[in-house]
């Protein structure tokens, strides 16, 4: 599952109109209805769920609801009427009035917000009030814009555009790795690029560099271990005459040809996976590409296969600590803690520098791709926060499995230790990926005094006895670590899982339906 469609969830799926206890600064606008009267004009005021004496500074009617505002909350709260009228009347034309005494436009989006935060019971000051309606002019996204407010509100964010903007830029379509290759694209087709622009082109460029020479390197291995004894005669000759055709003679040592030999390797395993018979062949390649023969591209074809099939955990582990801090999406922490030393080979304070640097009427688009990028890195930080004594956090980052590029969605919740991090005995783990055959899979991991229950949601019906004979892999690997493995389920996702009515499968064991393996 995508981080836009994780939002979205966490956006539409609060069951609490206002949650923990009633708390109204001077100031601020709500609408609540009267449940009961008191001597000396005080009131019992239900807003949402919950109830809250009040004293009235007009007489109202019991069983009523009205716009309210609250004058003082010191001593006692007291709050003054803002409309008047029945509660039948000011259901219909309640809004209108309230946006005519706050001087706003009665129009068609100021009354969906007047309307979302009458029937959600969220309280706003007029300047906040204000704010929210320069917010819905800005987006088409109407039900995005209004469940963002109220997730600002709720979660205590400042209520202006920055925060606004980079939580409504995390729920977009557009992937973290879309909008990476947007802003390289825009960067290389400038003719006059800052000095800023060239830094980030210029780490961009090293990822795929670094990149083709992993695979290049890993190629290289299976080449030369091919060569050995153990093969047969028949393929120990096409390796060698591979080796011939990369200038690389046998106890060849320079370095130099060496590196060339593993850049072409890497390069060519790239073109062959995206698609020999419609990419052109790069220039580099041409001479090597037309001088394999058959058998020479099929072995290597071969071992492009074998190279993808032994990614295993170690080199997942390394990926994902080098997509962290490739992107430094936490890199303001590490100020902090001053670990600053590596933070210009981080692409998120080269985006903070370059669209400080940069003018708005960037040619290309590369400013905008930039902050929209910006934006989303932001929205990820915004949306990990604590809650008490539980922490969440939620952060996206592209990955590579084999020739496949996608985007890795992980959401960590648990109880902070002394020194602030996840307790690790005691914590809730969620990965979401969209795979190349697999297509969208969950896995969700819960860890009860350092017992293990691991959830598996994937809607193919074929994954469990693939995924069975791993189980004691992953029962080995954990123990090793002190951990102990209790259960592996494997269950379908829910039903048009993705309607944003309907309560989101990672929040809910009761959701599923599957068969259990039991260690």
């Amino acid at each position: 599952m995508d981080i836009q469609t994780v939002l979205r969830n966490m956006l539409s799926h609060h069951e609490t109109k206002i949650s923990g206890q009633l708390s109204f600064k001077p100031g601020q606008i709500f609408y609540g209805t009267v449940q009961k009267l008191f001597p000396n004009q005080h009131a019992e005021i239900q807003v949402g769920a919950h109830k809250m004496m009040a004293k009235l500074e007009v007489p109202l009617v019991s069983g009523n609801g009205y716009w309210l505002q609250v004058t003082s909350g010191e001593v006692e709260t007291r709050l003054k009427l803002l409309t008047s009228g029945t509660d039948s009347v000011l259901k219909d034309n309640g809004t209108q009035v309230l946006l005519k005494q706050l001087s706003l436009p009665d129009d068609k989006k100021n009354q969906v917000l007047a309307r979302f935060l009458m029937n959600e019971q969220i309280p706003l000051s007029k300047e906040e009030m204000r704010r929210a309606s320069q917010f819905l002019k800005q987006t088409g996204d109407i039900d995005g814009a209004l469940n963002t407010i109220k997730l600002m509100k709720e979660k205590q964010m400042p209520m202006n555009e920055e925060v606004f903007r980079s939580l409504m830029t995390v729920g977009k379509e557009s992937s973290t790795n879309q909008l990476i290759q947007s802003l390289q694209t825009a960067l290389t087709s400038e003719s006059e690029i800052s000095s800023s622009g060239k830094e980030i082109l210029t780490l961009l460029n090293s990822w795929q560099k670094e990149s083709l020479t992993q695979r290049g390197h890993q190629l290289f291995r299976e080449i030369l271990q091919a060569t050995g004894e153990q093969s047969a005669p028949a393929q120990k000759m096409i390796m060698q005459s591979l080796l011939q055709k990369l200038n690389i003679s046998s106890g060849s040592i320079d370095q130099r040809i060496i590196e060339l030999a593993i850049q072409k390797l890497g390069l060519y395993a790239k073109f062959m996976q995206s698609g020999t018979e419609v990419a052109p062949i790069p220039n580099e390649l041409q001479s090597f590409v037309q001088s394999l023969s058959v058998a020479e591209k099929e072995a290597i074809q071969q071992l492009v296969a074998t190279a993808e099939k032994q990614y295993k955990g170690e080199a997942a582990l390394q990926q994902l600590k080098q997509s962290l801090q490739r992107t430094g999406l936490f890199y303001e922490g590490e100020i902090f803690q001053e670990r600053s030393r590596d933070i210009l080979e981080s692409l998120k304070p080269l985006l903070v520098k370059y669209v400080q640097e940069t003018s708005s009427t960037a040619v290309n688009g590369s400013r905008d791709n930039a902050e929209q990028l910006l934006m989303r890195f932001n929205g990820q930080q915004l949306l990990s926060f604590e809650n008490g004594p539980v922490q969440q956090i939620l952060y996206e980052i592209p990955i590579q499995l084999g020739k496949y590029q996608t985007e890795l969605t992980m959401q960590w919740e648990g109880k902070r230790t002394s020194d602030g991090q996840i307790d690790p005995d005691f914590c809730r783990i969620i990965f979401y990926l969209e795979l190349e055959h697999l297509k969208e899979t969950v896995v969700e991991m819960q860890v009860q005094n350092r017992v293990v229950t691991v959830n598996i949601i994937n809607e193919s019906p074929g994954i469990k006895p693939i995924a069975e004979s791993l189980v004691p892999t992953l029962k080995t690997g954990l123990e090793q670590m002190k951990y102990q493995l209790s259960a592996v389920h494997f269950k379908q996702p829910e039903t048009n899982i993705k309607q944003p009515t309907k309560k989101g499968y990672y929040q809910s064991q009761h959701s599923y339906t599957g068969v259990d393996i039991r260690i």
